[in-house]
């Protein structure tokens, strides 16, 4: 009996240590309305819809670093949703787009500017790296345009 409880104990302390290192904890199963989820079906119709300014963001559910960015990249479209829209493309549910962009490594982030590649970067970016990196592209972007 004390034999059994104590396997029950080890099996429910390493199941939480699993869940508190974020190895179990899926990702959020309704995405922001900010975040569109698109892949290689509906890509096309979601980027025209999109506005000038696009984030894609590239991800996979047992990506750790990508699963840390979600939220600061929500917090990113929820603080600019006039000027920015962030599609978010499950790596696995979309091969044609990670071939298309030549994704190689994960996270990857894809500025677009009226559909064109701009900048990117790849690899987990604390919040305000990421703000400033968008806001860094935006301005040098738009001034090449002038």
């Amino acid at each position: 009996m004390k034999k059994d409880i104590l396997i029950l104990l080890v099996i429910v302390g390493a199941f939480a240590l699993l869940q508190g290192l974020n190895f179990v904890r899926a990702p959020e199963s309704r995405s922001s309305h900010l975040l569109i989820q698109t892949d290689d079906v509906n890509f096309t119709e979601n980027l025209e819809d999109a506005g000038d300014w696009v984030l894609l963001d590239f991800w996979a559910p047992w990506c750790g670093p990508c699963l840390k960015m979600k939220p600061s990249i929500k917090e990113l479209a929820e603080n600019n949703p006039e000027s920015l829209s962030v599609l978010s493309v499950n790596n696995d549910e979309a091969p044609g787009l990670v071939g298309q962009f030549r994704v190689s490594g994960l996270p990857t982030l894809i500025m677009l500017y009226e559909g064109r590649e701009v900048d990117r970067r790849m690899g987990y970016m604390p919040a305000p790296v990421l703000k400033d990196w968008v806001r860094g592209v935006k301005e040098n972007t738009e001034q090449s345009y002038l």
